[in-house]
């Protein structure tokens, strides 16, 4: 398993803020960045996120971000530096998000040189399976495991809970 439903719960008066960011990963294309934009997010919106979505022992492993996609095709990547995340979504786009497993012809290349995440060529991958989130649901991702996402619109947005050391799978057992 690498994805996991956890609940649908509107939470009122959450700003969608895009004031301080944290990091990009995409490219550049006519000018403007295309892909996937992380913001900062006040404390107060941390606090309240962590205590809708993740068990309070937990809280100390986990960062919040703001995240902006304005792409319609993510690639099949890892995450860089995040073993797991919890994605609060607020704009969807009927995205689907698909997971798929490397084989023996499998193709991809290093992010970054400073990143340990990867970017894969899907037609040398295996599909494993996928989810479409609506508005307000809550997942939970092993972002460790190579995925994509895939929308209608250039537009999508979520609140993520990150963490770096804590596993999908201690995750899910702490539940």
């Amino acid at each position: 398993m690498n994805y996991l439903f956890l609940e649908n719960n509107s939470i009122a008066g959450l700003p969608c803020s895009t004031n301080n960011l944290l990091g990009q990963y995409g490219i550049m294309e006519k000018g403007h960045f295309q892909g996937i934009s992380y913001y900062k997010v006040e404390d107060w919106i941390k606090k309240v996120l962590l205590n809708s979505f993740v068990p309070k022992q937990l809280h100390s492993n986990f960062s919040a971000a703001f995240m902006l996609i304005n792409t319609k095709y993510a690639p099949p990547h890892t995450d860089s530096g995040i073993l797991m995340t919890v994605n609060y979504y607020i704009k969807t786009s009927d995205a689907v998000t698909k997971f798929w497993k490397a084989n023996d012809s499998t193709k991809y290349m290093k992010l970054t040189a400073e990143s340990d995440g990867f970017i894969y060529d899907e037609t040398t991958l295996d599909y494993t399976g996928s989810f479409k989130a609506d508005s307000c649901d809550v997942w939970a991702l092993k972002v460790t495991d190579i995925h994509s996402v895939e929308s209608e619109d250039n537009v999508r947005t979520a609140y993520c809970l990150q963490s770096s050391t804590i596993t999908f799978e201690d995750f899910v057992k702490s539940l």
